[in-house]
Order: structure tokens, then C-alpha cells, then sequence
């Protein structure tokens, strides 16, 4: 390559050179320069080397560049005289060509000398003024770079260091440039300039070949002299000396001698001969001139000899006077014109010389500057290739600890897989249908809190935990027992091999990350047995081990792809290993390709091309006690976080290891969110620096992420709302108080339009308060003092805390001792201001203490308390308990967490954790109840029913003022004795300006000790909220006797379907205005005052569907002012042909409720049960002229025209036999389809003037063994439920359809076969299942048991006439039949009977027109005692139907028997009621928490369909008969009794003050 590169560059030159001789006279000149640089580059410098003691390392490559440069020169040179013409040649070329070839003859006569010049003018140059190293060209090797000859002759003398010594050493061109010689002999023979003067030049050449040895040379130089004779003899002759013709002449003799010497002659001697014959003949003349004393000329014989070649010959054997001239007179000429070129030198290396001298200077100068330039280029070079390097292996680590979260995300993927289908409804289960009904057959399951989260932020549901831990070694601990019994006790093996396993990842995890933690000292092969490290089986001894305890120490995230969410503390791997085998070789890995919530795969970049990385910030993984350390990046479609591993592994190494078997190794891993899924984001604190921001998705989980410094969140906020994120609902980064300002929350809280559950936790959310984060976790007030009544009045303000005060100040005692330690604080630093309380009413440790029995919180207790569970009397174990602790408690001021008022499940020790035994005796395991709770349930109930209580509302203010208000700080803190420790408060410390590391660490730990406190949101007082009757409007579950009914005719024979779309936005206030409202086509009433609207009224449509299906599409608002009519109602006026579904349902289907839904805007109705197993969405409007034709497939994304009318029915095929179910989501985005081929499907709807399915989202829900029947969705709580004719009930969550459980609802009859009928998911969470009797034999022998039951009873049995717990669960667990038979009796004794309730009626009714009894006026009716024979008889009825009543994580909480079947059940909108219309013309309404009857109304005729209102104050009826029943509240009659009501309450305030 450097041959190539030499030989390039000399030709590129010589190319230039040549191309200036056209037309610049002193062209040549730059070929002198350019030969004096080659000198001097390769001689000057290594004389200079071999001054100081170096090697003549470039004399060869002096004399090969230049020879190669004048190689190029005679070759072009010979070139163009060979195929040009001498005219063709300017003067200026014929110059350039002369001095060309000048130069050219004397690098081949005295290349030694100029060598020897260059050299002294070198050494003659001080010191230190040269640079040391060879140029560029001098590593060049040129194809004649070699030549023995050179070196040879190099060697014969060495120059003088004097300037004035002159020592010449001729060469010998054809020995040392033979190629370089033959050329420029060759170009001189054609030459067309100057051709005397050339001569000269190529008889020197020439002559100078006859004296080697070698035979080419000679033959060579014989050859071209004899041609050279014949064509310039004469011109020779007349333009030099005869000196210089008998040089020619004695050259030639001399060869001839030698040639005669030779051993082997024969093929020389006949050419030096010839050659011979030739000069003596031409020069003839020249040589008879020659004058020698003592031995004349023999002219007469030169002349006989000249004759011939052989004359000639013999002339030369015989005559011995020709040798003695040759001696006398040849070799004297030859010596002349030898000195005469000997003076010449001296000219030639003077003006070198004198070259050479300006150059050098210029030429130091130059080198100087390029060997700064090359050592500048070097140290860049050594810097890139460092850098190189280190970034060849970070990227060559990135990739392969890519490949390796690849593989673990595959193996997790499988892992679900493998889950999904050995689940209880998976296809490889391995438990019998049997053993389903033995628990101790079945393997136990434990269950841990889920992160998702509904609208109001409340964490209802628990997922399945299936790397729990009994933590027996904890409790060990605790008691200080010996280790031993862990490994002899059987039963506690599993959870210490558990631990060992946890040990053995965290260390193969440490060891990865400090292995590749130099970074570009780590290569490839390196690399890989890194990262191959954490996949190996073999369980590494871990010595001492090593924790993320405290901040650092817990993990959390998204969803898994196995519908696990990232609070677990096992990595999952040795799971998937050990259900696929030991396939752990290699490291083959994700994310994205990654694994990173329910919303796919993919790492950040790559799988779109048009996705661009927009922002990477470094950025902390905040997830309750742990920090993963990686890089937040934003694309133009995914926030993606990277886990940057390397970092992580000194904080690995430095934490204490006190904890490390309950460190979850899966939290670093990559995850991956789409920007679309951003629906809110929220500014928050960290260690109160005001650098994190929180996330939330639609998948209803939330992400928090602490950045360097304020700026950066700053700019991560700017450039995620700059890619305007679609269902992004709030992303104000301004400041907490900024923030609450911009909303209307408190005027809503004030109205009574938020609860005061609602309103605390969007305080709580709003001032940084995050379930992420548990040192800022939410925090809500103790609200009752009473845990001690059997009974619990909510309506006696003495069960109440005083809400006014703190926790810390409650009790008088402790306050004054507090205040007294106070007075007398001081801080000899004066860093640490004056508190009251040095522990905080919210702090990560109160956190973990109530939280103890659930996971993953029992995992971070046992990391906080050093591997082992707290002393239990320090646990959580009685309310009471705690509340005393908290009021009187030294160092005790906990308020509560918003658990408290939504989930039961915390306060069960459902895992059996082992908490140890109290000093006085009580085990600790379920938390200890109040008296008037008699479950967990009715707990949560009564505490939530108590925070919204009147009480609470008119006093909640005041607690608000301490946490967020102006009493959090400054004076009017102290003076409500509302002080905490410094570091508590936002703003008390910079902790970015604390340089030291040690003391940083111990304010963090300090400030993760003492909690923190929410941000202030209010400067002011916060306001009251206002009266509740002034603002809540009954509704006909509050109020059920303050009703009318109303009767419409439909044109439908009976209807099976009525639904409402919207939401009424208008309600009653206080006001004067009068106007007369009609109600389509009827007698309007009279005008009356005191109630006036507060919005505009919003006309709603209300679709009806008949069992012809015809279709109505009527319009209903509510009355601007009360009247006797409070709604006007327009009824569908269209023509039968134009409203009739043209899709005819199965045959034998009959129409009911669950075949059909509306959209929201009531446009478009979604029908089932069609032959062909589709579904059709129909736009309402356009029935009539709908093409019949099939439009759509199960693929399809959205109605599809056809015909003229531009309409179709968009029929979706996805399920294999017919649609049996739907059900249509609240926000009407989702729809579930549920058919007789046992699946279940969600679809999402696309939203415009035509409805159709989005594309791609569909998902299937697999598991029943039988039809199913009915389906329900809450995307809120994540669910879908669906029930099956065999009677079992599945649910899954709807974001990754994952199973969860399965319900299998019984009946307290042997032997009964159930069918689940209906599904009802309410607000609150609860699961109502309605089940009937489907086995006709069943049903017999049931009936034979509850009459030989009957005669056994005692005639005194009845129900409690409040009928809410007795008639709750019945229990098919007795193993006593007859036991069993009493319960039944005495629970259908509760139950109500139409025929009981016909002779009740209270209150009036008042219509459109009067209706008679059997019309189908509603008879009204609370709940009453029923004769023990209405009971037998409903025991006996084979219609006799169930309501189960389930939690939303599947526990059973009530059930109930009903004497008749229900046509259609449905859930307020607030959740806490359900409407149900039975076969016999009643319409229940019912608690939804006890399934208690709170009303009955008896309308005679069988109701087939419900319909409520969204504020519940509109019931709609569809009958058997057709018409349409519509019962309201009215407005009058609400208004009188909240007169009366006041009248009643002013009176009362008039006595007491008389009293008084």
C-alpha cells in the first residue's frame, strides 16, 4: 500500500511538471527544488541522525525517489518525442526537455556528491533546529528501490563535514540507474532539441556502461554506441574537442581490453570489436592527428586495417605501437575530460549548496510546524481511539445487556404464557373439576395489592402473587429464634430457598454491573461472560450479602406482559426456567424488545422509521423505597426510561446487607410508554428538591421521575406537552398553589359536586402527595374518636374527632408537656428551629405500619426494620389501638392513609404472615375491629359513610387549614400547635448546595425518617362547605315515597331494551319563576314559584327497542321549573317501516336487555344475537334506508357505505357462533361480546357521526366451558365479567386480559344448576352476579326439601323487620341438612312477595292519566314482615332466582334467595344502589353493599327493561304491554317536606333558646 502510495504521488508530480513545460521556461526549476527536498528530506536528516548516533537509514531511499522522479519525467519526455513531431515541441518545452535531461545527467555522475552536500549542510545547521524523524516519502518502496550496486558503491568514501573539502566520486550510471540510464539514453537519441549538445550527454552514458562488469550494461552501451556513431559521428566531431573524441575513443579501447581479458569472451568481443572498428573508421581523421614522440602513428596500416572488421582485428593483435598510443595518447584525453567534468562538480554543488541553504530554514520551519501538527494529530488520534474504544465497548455492553433484558422479557413473556393456560380456566390445569370444590386439593394462592388505580385514585384490586414469601425467617428473627428451625421445619424451607434464590440474582446482578463498570476497559469476550454471568443457573455463595434497603430499596413499575405489575421482589427469571428448563445460555434480550406495561414491546428507537429521539434526560426511577438510575428519553411517539446499569452497581455495592433477600431485581429493566397514553402529568418534590414529575396512563398506572435539577424536569415537561399528547387532561407545570387556582375544585367541593373523599385526594395529588414516592404518600385525617360503641350513630357529632386540632394535640396532657419542651428548645447551632413533633403524621414508616399484611408492603416493613418483622406490640393491631397511640402515644401523631376509606383487604392477615404475640397475650394477625364493624367490609363502609357525613363536611376545613392551609406554618402554626421538625417543611433546606456526600446522605436519611410535609396550598382560610340540602336534590333511592309515575304508549309490542344516552345537566334551586312546561301534546299545569333551573336544560334521547324490533328514538329533557309534569317528553313519530331492525336475530333467541346497547350520543345501536355470530352497529337516523348487505368483518375499523344513502349496517364478525351478550363500557369507548361459542371480546369503538370498531383492538377472553350469558365491563377498575350458563362467572382485567379468578356463585339446595342471567360491576367496586335455576329435576327435588324443611319448622320463625343482614349470606357450607333447610326458610322468610305488598300502598300516585291498579300504577312499599307461608311458598317456586354480591377482587360479601326472576338489574351512578325488575311487575330498589330491599315499587305488570337517570331521579319502565312507565321524583313534594323540614328545625332552635 505505501509502494502504491509513493509511486502515485512521484507520477501525479512528474504529470504537473510536465504540463508546466508547455509553456514556463524556468519550468525545471521545480524539478531542481524538488530533487534538492528529496536530498535533503532523506540525506540531510540522516546524516543528522548518524551525528547523534542514529543509522544512515536514508541514502536508498534518497537515490530511488529521485531516480523514480526522473523515471517519470524520461518516460513522458520519451513519450511525446516518440509520437510527436519536433514542431509540435515549444521553445519553452525544448528548454524545460535540455534542463530536464541536465539534471537527469547529473544525479547520474554525481548523486554521490550531491548526497555529500546536502549532508555537510546539514550537519553545519546548530542543534536542536532539526526534527529527528524521516518524511513522508522516506517509507515509500518504488519498484527499483533495491540495488546492490548502490549500497556498494555508497559506501567507497565518506564525505567531509568541511565545507571546502572537495572529494568527487563519479558513478556509474548503468550499474546504479540502469532503468533511469536506458531511458535517458533512449530519450537522447530521439531528442529534437539541441541534438549536438545531447550527444555528449549519451556518449558519456554510454562510454560509462563499457568499464562493468556486467553483461547487459556492456551489450547495452555496445549497441546503442554503434548506433550512435553511424547517426551523430560527424556532428560530434565538429561541435567538440579532440580531446573529447579520443576520451570516446580511449573508452572504447579500454573495453575492448577488457573484453579481450575476459574469461568468457565470445559473445562480447565481436560487438566491442565491431563497435571499435566503427569510431577508429569514423573518427579516422581525428586519430592520424595524434602526435606521439618515440612512437609514431601507423597511419599506412590504420588505414590498411580500417578496410574490414577482420583487417581490423588483426591490426589490433599485431600492432604494438596502436597499445602504446592507446597509453600515451587515448588515456591522457580520457584523464582531461574527466578532470574537465571534475571541475564541473564544484559549479553543480555549490549551487546546491546554495539551494540547499535557503531551503532548510523554510524547511525547518515547515517541519517544526508539522511535527507540532503531527504530535497535535497524534494525541487527538490517541484520544479519539481511547474514546473509540470506551464507546465500541459501552455500546458493545449496551447491546448485549439489551439482548440480555431481551431474554428476560421473552422468558417473562412465556412465564405468562405458561400461567395463562395452567390457570384454573387454562387449558393445562392440573386439578380435576372435583377437586375445585376441596380447597385443600387445590394449591393455596396469595394475592398482593395491584398499582392500577381508578378515577378517584383508590387502589381496589389485588393481583395474584406468585413469588410470595412467608418471610418465616423475619419472624425468626424477631423472636431471635434460632436459624436451625428454618431448615428443620418443612414448611418454612420454601421461603428461605426464596431468599436464597433473591440472594443469588442481586449478586449475579452486582457482579455484571461492577464488571462493566470501568467501561472501555472491559472488551467483548469480557463483556460477555459479564452479562452470561446473570444468566447462569448455578447459585453463586454471595458472602456477606447486599441490599437496596431503605430509599433504594424497593421496587415498582408497569405492568408486566404477564399482567404482573413490578412490585415483586423475585426476579421472575428462575421462574420461566424452571417451568421451560435450563435455558439460560446466551444472553438474548428487549424493550422494546423490552417488556414495559400493557402497551407492547419495543425499545425506545427502531421499530417505527419515523420515530426520532426528541429529549434524553438523566433521571432517577422513583418507585416507593427504591432509585433506579437510567435515562428518561421522549420520541416522537414513546417516553421510554433506559436503565443505566453501570451507575447502578456502586450504589449496589455501598448499601447495607442487612436486607438483601427482599431486593427486586426486576426493577432494572427498561420500560416504554406511548406518548397517546399520557393522560395527565403532574409536577412534584423529591428529598424537597422541586425536580420530579409524575406520569399517569391510560392503563390506569402512574410513573414518577426525579431529575437532576429543576431546569431539566422543566424542559423534559416542555418538550412532552410540546408533542401535544391527544388524551393528555392535565399537564400544568406550574406551581401547587398555581395549580389548585386554575381549577374550580373547591367551589365544586362546596357544592356538594365532588365528595369530600374526592376532594382530599385531589388536595393530596395536587400538593405532591404520590403513591410512589412513601415518603410522600397521601395522606387523610382520623375522622371518628367512638371504636368503642356497639352501635355507631353517625348522626351524634360526639363520635367525631375534632377536626380542628392536630393528632398531636388532642390529649391535654401530652399537649402541655410537648409545649413545655418547646419553650425550653435550643439548638446551639441555630440550624434546627423550635417543633413540637419530631416524628410527622406522614411518613414512610407510618406508611408500612398500616399497610403491614399486604404485600409488597410486608416486604418493605421487614427491609426498613433490618430483615426482620417490628416487635409486635409496635404493629398495627387494633383501630382503637391506634388511635389511642396516635392521640395520647409518645411520639405517635399518624393520620391515616386513604386506605382507610376504600380497602378492606388491608386490614386481613390473608397471606397468614406470622406478626408474632403481644406481651399481654393476643396473637397479632386481623386487625382488631371496633365493635359496631362486624367485618372489614362494613368497616371501610361505615369510615367512608362517616368522612362524607354532615359532621365531617362542616368541620373539614379546618383539618385542611393544618395540612395544606395557612396554619402549616409561620404563626399561625404555633398557635394551632401545628409544628414539625425543620426538615419536614418545603423550602427549609437546599440540599443541592450540601457538597459533602456524608452529610448529604444523613439529611436524606433524616428527611426519609421524618416525612414530608404536602406543599401549602391555601395563604387564606379555607372556605366551609356549603349546607348539603341546599345543594344535593333527592333522588328516588333517598327518597322514595316523594314519586310520580307517569305511563307512555309505545308502538312496540313489549320492550325489552330502554336506555338513556347523556346526562341530564339541569336540577332544581331555590328561586321565584313561573312558566308552564307541557309534556308533548298534552295538558300542561299551572304555573308555581320556589324552584328554578341552574343550568340550561339539555334535551336527552331515550332509544326503545321491541321484541319486533322496532326501534324508538325519543327526546326527553328535564322541566326548567317544577310542576306537576318535571320533564317533557317528545315520543319517535317515524313510521314503523322506517325504525325496524332489517337484522333478524336468531330463531331461537329471544329479545332481553342484554342484547342490545346504545352509544352515548344515542346515534347508533349495537345489536347481538344474529344467526350469522356477528354483531351490527346501526346508526339510528338512517334504519330505513340501510343497506342489507353484510358491510364489515371482524377486522373492520368503522361503518363501511354502500347503496346510495350512504349507510350500512357495519356488521363485525370475531366470534365463532352466535353473540349471546353485550355490554357497553360507561365512558361508551369499549364494548364486550360475550357467545355461545364460550368467549368473551372487547372491541374499541371509534367515536363520530358513524360508530364503528377501531382497528386492531380487539382482544379475547378465554375460559368458560359453557355459553355465556352475560357480560359487564368497568374500564375504571380494569374489569371485565363474564358468566356462563353452567353458572360460573370469570373475571379479567380489560387492559391485558388477563384472568384473575373465577366465581361460582351456589344456591343453599342441593343439587341446583345455575345459570348466570346478569352482571352488574357498580362504581364502588361491587360485583353482582343474578343467577337462576335452569334444572327442572333440580328444582323438584329442591322444592321436596323446603317442604319436609317447612314441617319442621317452628311456626314462630320470621325475619327482623329490618331486612339487611339476615337475609344476607347463606351458607352452603353446613354440613347438617337440616341446619341448612332452617336457613333457607328463615332467608326467603325476608323476602317480599308482590301479592304482600298490593295491600300496602303508601303515597299517591299521580299520571298522565289515572292508572288503575292492574294498569300499572306503582304500588310502593318499605320493607315489611311476610306470613311463614308466603315463605314457604317462595321456597317452593321453581322461578326462584339468587343475587350474589361480590368485592372486586372476588370475595363473596352477600347473597340472597328472591321468589321470582328479574328481568333486567341496574347500578346507580354513584354505585351504592341497584334497580331491579322482576317477572311479577315489581321494581326493587336495593342497597348494593347488603342487597338489602330499601323500596318497592309494585307496577302490576312484568317489567322487562330499566333505564336510570344519571342523579337517579328518573326511572324509565319498558312493560310487557308495551308502554313505557316512567317514574320521578316530585319536585313539590320534596320542596314541602324541606319546609317542613326547616320549620321543624327552627322550632327546635326557638325552644332551646326559651330554655336557655
Amino acid at each position: 500500500m505505501e509502494r502504491k502510495v509513493a509511486e502515485l504521488i512521484v507520477e501525479t508530480f512528474a504529470i504537473l511538471v510536465m504540463d508546466a513545460f508547455e509553456t514556463d521556461r524556468r519550468a525545471w526549476r521545480v524539478v531542481e527544488e524538488a530533487t534538492a527536498i528529496v536530498w535533503y528530506s532523506f540525506n540531510g536528516r540522516t546524516a543528522r541522525s548518524r551525528s547523534i548516533g542514529g543509522t544512515d537509514i536514508g541514502r536508498v531511499h534518497g537515490i530511488s525517489t529521485t531516480r523514480a522522479l526522473f523515471l517519470w519525467l524520461l518516460k513522458r519526455v520519451a513519450y511525446e518525442v516518440k509520437h510527436k513531431q519536433p514542431q509540435d515541441f515549444t521553445a519553452a518545452k525544448k528548454e524545460n526537455i535540455h534542463h530536464l535531461l541536465l539534471l537527469t545527467e547529473e544525479f547520474l555522475f554525481n548523486h554521490h556528491d550531491l548526497r555529500d552536500v546536502v549532508q555537510r549542510e546539514s550537519l553545519s545547521i546548530p542543534t536542536g533546529t532539526l526534527a529527528d524523524y524521516p518524511g513522508s516519502l522516506s517509507q515509500a518502496s518504488l519498484s527499483d528501490l533495491e540495488s546492490n550496486s548502490i549500497v556498494t558503491n555508497l559506501d567507497r568514501t565518506a564525505p567531509s563535514t568541511n565545507r571546502n573539502d572537495m572529494v568527487v566520486r563519479m558513478s556509474y550510471p548503468v550499474d546504479e540507474c540502469w532503468e533511469l540510464s536506458q531511458d535517458f539514453s533512449e530519450t537522447n537519441e530521439k531528442s529534437h532539441v539541441r541534438v549536438g549538445g545531447l550527444s555528449r550527454m549519451l556518449f558519456r552514458i554510454l562510454l560509462s556502461a563499457l568499464a562493468v562488469q556486467e553483461p547487459t550494461g556492456r551489450e547495452f552501451a555496445t549497441r546503442h554506441l554503434a548506433k550512435l556513431l553511424k547517426s551523430q559521428s560527424k556532428a560530434y566531431m565538429q561541435s567538440e574537442t579532440h580531446p573529447h573524441i579520443l576520451n570516446v575513443v580511449g573508452h572504447i579501447h579500454e573495453g575492448y581490453k577488457i573484453a579481450v581479458q575476459a574469461t568468457n569472451h565470445s559473445a562480447a568481443l565481436p560487438e566491442i570489436l565491431s563497435l571499435y572498428y566503427l569510431t577508429v573508421k569514423a573518427w579516422l581523421d581525428v586519430l592520424l592527428q595524434i602526435k606521439s614522440e618515440g612512437n609514431p602513428l601507423p597511419v599506412t596500416e590504420l588505414k590498411q586495417a580500417i578496410a574490414s572488421v577482420d583487417s581490423f582485428a588483426e591490426f589490433l593483435k599485431s600492432s604494438s605501437r596502436w597499445a602504446i598510443i592507446g597509453d600515451k595518447a587515448l588515456f591522457p584525453a580520457t584523464k582531461v575530460v574527466e578532470d574537465e567534468y571534475c571541475r564541473l562538480v564544484p559549479l553543480m554543488t555549490r549551487r546546491y549548496a546554495r539551494f540547499i541553504r535557503h531551503l532548510i530554514p523554510r524547511f525547518n520551519r515547515e517541519e517544526q510546524n508539522a511535527l507540532r501538527v503531527m504530535i497535535a494529530q497524534q494525541q487527538a488520534l490517541s484520544h479519539t481511539l481511547r474514546r473509540k474504544k470506551q464507546e465500541d465497548t459501552t455500546r458493545l455492553i449496551d447491546r448485549l445487556t439489551a439482548m440480555e433484558s431481551e431474554r428476560r422479557s421473552l422468558l417473562r413473556a412465556w412465564t405468562a404464557v405458561y400461567r395463562e393456560i395452567s390457570q384454573e380456566r387454562g387449558i393445562w390445569y392440573l386439578y380435576d373439576a372435583e377437586s375445585i370444590f376441596f380447597s385443600d386439593m387445590l394449591p393455596q394462592e396469595h394475592w398482593k395489592l395491584d398499582r392500577t388505580e381508578n378515577h378517584l385514585r383508590m387502589r381496589r384490586k389485588l393481583i395474584q402473587n406468585y413469588d410470595f414469601d412467608d418471610h418465616m425467617e423475619a419472624s425468626l428473627r424477631r423472636d431471635k429464634s434460632t436459624m436451625a428451625l428454618l431448615d428443620s421445619s418443612p414448611h418454612m424451607r420454601p421461603g428461605k430457598m426464596l431468599q436464597e434464590k433473591k440472594r443469588s440474582q442481586l449478586e449475579r446482578i452486582r457482579s455484571q454491573m461492577l464488571s462493566t463498570k470501568e467501561g472501555g476497559s472491559t472488551s467483548a469476550e469480557e463483556s460477555t461472560s459479564i452479562l452470561s454471568s446473570t444468566t447462569s443457573s448455578p447459585k453463586a455463595d454471595t458472602g456477606k450479602p447486599t441490599s437496596l434497603a431503605n430509599r433504594d430499596s424497593y421496587p415498582g413499575g408497569p405492568s408486566d406482559d404477564d399482567g404482573q405489575d413490578d412490585w415483586k421482589f423475585v426476579d421472575e427469571d428462575d421462574i420461566a426456567v424452571s417451568i421451560m428448563g435450563d435455558s439460560q445460555d446466551g444472553g438474548d434480550k428487549t424493550p422494546s424488545t423490552l417488556a414495559f406495561s400493557p402497551f407492547g414491546l419495543g425499545r425506545a428507537t427502531g421499530s417505527d422509521p419515523q420515530e426520532r429521539v426528541i429529549f434524553t434526560a438523566e433521571c432517577d426511577h422513583i418507585m416507593l423505597m427504591t432509585s433506579v438510575r437510567g435515562k428518561l428519553q421522549i420520541t416522537t411517539q414513546y417516553i421510554s426510561f433506559i436503565v443505566d446499569l453501570r451507575t447502578m452497581a456502586s450504589e449496589i455495592s455501598e448499601i447495607e446487607e442487612k436486607t438483601v433477600a427482599l431486593v427486586e431485581t426486576e426493577v432494572l429493566r427498561d420500560r416504554r410508554w406511548p406518548i397517546s397514553a399520557l393522560t395527565e402529568m403532574y409536577p412534584r418534590r423529591y428529598m424537597l428538591r422541586k425536580s420530579a414529575l409524575e406520569f399517569f396512563f391510560e392503563d390506569q398506572t402512574n410513573h414518577f421521575f426525579n431529575f437532576k435539577t429543576p431546569r431539566e424536569r422543566a424542559r423534559v415537561a416542555t418538550k412532552v406537552l410540546g408533542l401535544k399528547p391527544p388524551n393528555l387532561l392535565s399537564g400544568d407545570i406550574r406551581s401547587p398553589p398555581d395549580m389548585l387556582r386554575r381549577t374550580t375544585l373547591t367551589e365544586r367541593w362546596q357544592k356538594h359536586e365532588i365528595s369530600n373523599f374526592e376532594y382530599l385526594m385531589h388536595l393530596n395529588t395536587i400538593s405532591g402527595r404520590t403513591y410512589n414516592d412513601l415518603t410522600q404518600y397521601p395522606v387523610f385525617p382520623w375522622v371518628l374518636r367512638d371504636y368503642e360503641s356497639d352501635v355507631l350513630d353517625l348522626s351524634n357529632p360526639d363520635v367525631y374527632r375534632d377536626l380542628s386540632k392536630p393528632t398531636g394535640a388532642m390529649d391535654e396532657a401530652r399537649l402541655n408537656q410537648l409545649l413545655e419542651r418547646y419553650r425550653n428548645f435550643e439548638d446551639p447551632s441555630g440550624q434546627i428551629k423550635k417543633f413540637l413533633y419530631g416524628t410527622h403524621y406522614s411518613s414512610a414508616a407510618a406508611t408500612l405500619f398500616y399497610l403491614l399484611r399486604m404485600e409488597p408492603f410486608t416486604s418493605l416493613h421487614i427491609a426498613l426494620q433490618g430483615g426482620k418483622f417490628d416487635h409486635p406490640d409496635r404493629q398495627f393491631h387494633s383501630i382503637h389501638g391506634s388511635w389511642i397511640s396516635a392521640t395520647t402515644g409518645n411520639g405517635d401523631v399518624k393520620e391515616l392513609i386513604p386506605e382507610f376509606f376504600y380497602l378492606p383487604d388491608f386490614l386481613v392477615n390473608e397471606n397468614g404472615f406470622n406478626l408474632g404475640t403481644k406481651q399481654t397475650g393476643p396473637e397479632v394477625n386481623d386487625v382488631v375491629l371496633p365493635k359496631w364493624a362486624s367485618s372489614p367490609e362494613e368497616f371501610i363502609r361505615l369510615h367512608r359513610e362517616a368522612l362524607e357525613s354532615d359532621f365531617v363536611s362542616q368541620n373539614l376545613h379546618n383539618w385542611i387549614d393544618l395540612i395544606w392551609g395557612y396554619k402549616q406554618q409561620g404563626e399561625e402554626a404555633v398557635k394551632a400547635n401545628n409544628v414539625f421538625y425543620y426538615l419536614t417543611y418545603e423550602g427549609a433546606i437546599d440540599i443541592d448546595s450540601v457538597k459533602d456526600p456524608v452529610e448529604r446522605r444523613s439529611i436524606e436519611d433524616q428527611i426519609n425518617n421524618f416525612g414530608q410535609t404536602p406543599s401549602q396550598l391555601f395563604k387564606k382560610p379555607h372556605p366551609m362547605r356549603f349546607p348539603k340540602k341546599d345543594w344535593v336534590k333527592p333522588s328516588l333511592f333517598t327518597s322514595p315515597h316523594q314519586h310520580k309515575s307517569y305511563l307512555i304508549q309505545l308502538k312496540s309490542g313489549g320492550i325489552p331494551f330502554v336506555s338513556l344516552c347523556g346526562f341530564e345537566s339541569s336540577g332544581w334551586a331555590w328561586g321565584n319563576t313561573g312558566s308552564g312546561v307541557s309534556l308533548s301534546g298534552l295538558s300542561s299545569g299551572a304555573p308555581s314559584s320556589g324552584l328554578s333551573l341552574v343550568s340550561s336544560v339539555v334535551p336527552e334521547k331515550l332509544i326503545s327497542i321491541g321484541y319486533d324490533l322496532l326501534v324508538g328514538s325519543h327526546r326527553w329533557s328535564v322541566s326548567a321549573y317544577p310542576t306537576d309534569v318535571p320533564f317533557t317528553f317528545d315520543p319517535d313519530v317515524a313510521p314503523p317501516a322506517k325504525r325496524r331492525l332489517h337484522s333478524h336475530l336468531s330463531g331461537h333467541i329471544r329479545p332481553h336487555s342484554r342484547l342490545f346497547a346504545t352509544t352515548r350520543d344515542g346515534r347508533h345501536i349495537i345489536s347481538g344475537g344474529h344467526w350469522d355470530g356477528c354483531f351490527r352497529i346501526t346508526p339510528i337516523d338512517a334504519i330505513g334506508s340501510l343497506a342489507l348487505t353484510r358491510s364489515s368483518s371482524s377486522a373492520g375499523g368503522g361503518s363501511n357505505s354502500s347503496g346510495s344513502t350512504g349507510y350500512a349496517a357495519d356488521a363485525v364478525y370475531g366470534h365463532q357462533d352466535i353473540v349471546t351478550a353485550l355490554a357497553l363500557s360507561e365512558d361508551g369507548r369499549v364494548l364486550v361480546t360475550g357467545s355461545k361459542d364460550t368467549t368473551v371480546m372487547s372491541w374499541e369503538l371509534t367515536s363520530g357521526e358513524l360508530c364503528g370498531i377501531k382497528p386492531g383492538s380487539q382482544k379475547v377472553f378465554f375460559g368458560h366451558d359453557d355459553e355465556v350469558a352475560t357480560v359487564a365491563v368497568n374500564i375504571e377498575h380494569d374489569l371485565v365479567v363474564s358468566g356462563s350458563k353452567d353458572g360460573t362467572c370469570i373475571i379479567h382485567t380489560f387492559y391485558d386480559a388477563r384472568y384473575v379468578k373465577t366465581l361460582r356463585p351456589t344456591s343453599n339446595f342441593q343439587d341446583d344448576n345455575l345459570s348466570a342471567q346478569m352482571i352488574v360491576i357498580t362504581k364502588q367496586g361491587y360485583i353482582v352476579v343474578y343467577l337462576e335455576r335452569t334444572d327442572a329435576e333440580s328444582l323438584q327435588k329442591s322444592t321436596a326439601e323446603a317442604t319436609a324443611a317447612s314441617g319442621r319448622a317452628t311456626s314462630g320463625t320470621s325475619a327482623d323487620d329490618d331486612d339487611d343482614d339476615d337475609d344476607a349470606r347463606m351458607d352452603a357450607g353446613k354440613d347438617d341438612e337440616l341446619a341448612r333447610r332452617r336457613q333457607t326458610l328463615r332467608r326467603v322468610s325476608s323476602v317480599a312477595t308482590p301479592n304482600q305488598y298490593r295491600g300496602q300502598r303508601r303515597g299517591s300516585v299521580t299520571g298522565l292519566s289515572t292508572p288503575t291498579s292492574g294498569e300499572g300504577s306503582p304500588h310502593t312499599s318499605g320493607p315489611g314482615t311476610p306470613s311463614h307461608s308466603l315463605l314457604l311458598a317462595a321456597s317452593l317456586d321453581a322461578n326462584a332466582s339468587f343475587l350474589h354480591l361480590y368485592s372486586i377482587n372476588g370475595k363473596l360479601l352477600k347473597d340472597r334467595l328472591f321468589s321470582w326472576r328479574l328481568n333486567d338489574l341496574r347500578a346507580s351512578s354513584d354505585g351504592y344502589h341497584l334497580v331491579a325488575a322482576d317477572d311479577r311487575g315489581g321494581i326493587c330498589l336495593l342497597r348494593a353493599h347488603s342487597l338489602q330491599i330499601s323500596h318497592r315499587f309494585d307496577v302490576s305488570v312484568s317489567v322487562l327493561s330499566v333505564a336510570l337517570s344519571h342523579k337517579s331521579q328518573f326511572l324509565f319502565l319498558g312493560r310487557t304491554d308495551g308502554k313505557l312507565l316512567m317514574i320521578a321524583i316530585d319536585p313539590k313534594a320534596t320542596l314541602e317536606d324541606d319546609a317542613k323540614s326547616a320549620k321543624q328545625l327552627k322550632d327546635k332552635e326557638l325552644v332551646e333558646g326559651e330554655s336557655q
